[in-house]
């Protein structure tokens, strides 16, 4: 009996895509969910979930690995939002809040975004995509710090994307929010973002998860083999002698 022992491996990533709704940010969420298919279609085995927010936030799907129903959802929130709802699908109807002190409540909506965060015991690593013009209106519960401070707690990198108008205290608020978190800036328009996210998330966010240990036996006969080999050996000398 010969018994060996494999220990498989894996790489296992978590991505967040968060995209901000609000009226600030319709010349560009287009784009942005473009952005968003283009890096759907370049991940290798991630979870990738998808949440929305305004004055509300919506989770358009949840982490999942089934990359074909996430190509499906982007794809349908791209068209509600070019047709202003006649095809696809209108999702940014229910991240619009009456009750809220605000349209556009960028703390909340990171927050919100980090709380799609699954399997908090696991050792898995973590990114969350922040795609926002960072424009505050009204009276979030969460300003941004108190937001990156529930986002640090999942252990999640952030990697903002602004879109190509952005007001420069902004933008700066937005590069040290993700320089704070280990993550990175980036803009539309400013090389390839896209592509450019892709790289630093498998880059940086990579971690070498440990499978079950299996265990394999199989039989070797190797005394029945070397005795029966011998036996043959023997047979065919005394039937050669007899021959002679």
């Amino acid at each position: 009996m010969h018994t060996e022992t494999f220990d498989p491996q894996g790489y296992r990533r978590d991505v967040m895509l968060c995209l901000d709704v609000s009226g600030s940010m319709a010349s560009s969420d287009i784009q942005l969910l473009d952005s968003y298919l283009e890096m759907v279609q370049r991940f290798r085995g991630e979870r990738i979930g998808l949440t929305v927010f305004s004055s509300a936030a919506v989770s358009v799907f949840p982490l999942t690995d089934d990359y074909a129903a996430a190509r499906s959802s982007l794809e349908e929130a791209r068209d509600g939002l070019r047709t202003h709802g006649s095809k696809g699908t209108r999702f940014i109807a229910g991240t619009n809040d009456a009750s809220a002190s605000g349209s556009s409540l960028i703390g909340d909506g990171l927050a919100a975004c980090a709380a799609g965060f699954d399997r908090r015991g696991e050792d898995r690593a973590r990114a969350l995509v922040f795609a926002t013009d960072n424009e505050l209106s009204g009276r979030p519960l969460y300003s941004l710090p108190q937001a990156a401070a529930v986002v640090k707690r999942t252990g999640a990198r952030i990697y903002t994307l602004a879109p190509p108008a952005v007001f420069k205290a902004e933008a700066g608020e937005l590069a040290d929010l993700a320089a704070d978190s280990g993550g990175a800036h980036f803009r539309l328009g400013w090389g390839r973002p896209a592509d450019e996210i892709v790289a630093a998330v498998t880059a940086q966010e990579a971690k070498l998860t440990a499978g079950s240990a299996v265990t394999v036996s199989r039989d070797v006969p190797r005394v029945a083999l070397l005795a029966a080999l011998a036996g043959v050996a023997a047979y065919i000398v005394l039937t050669w002698r007899l021959r002679r």
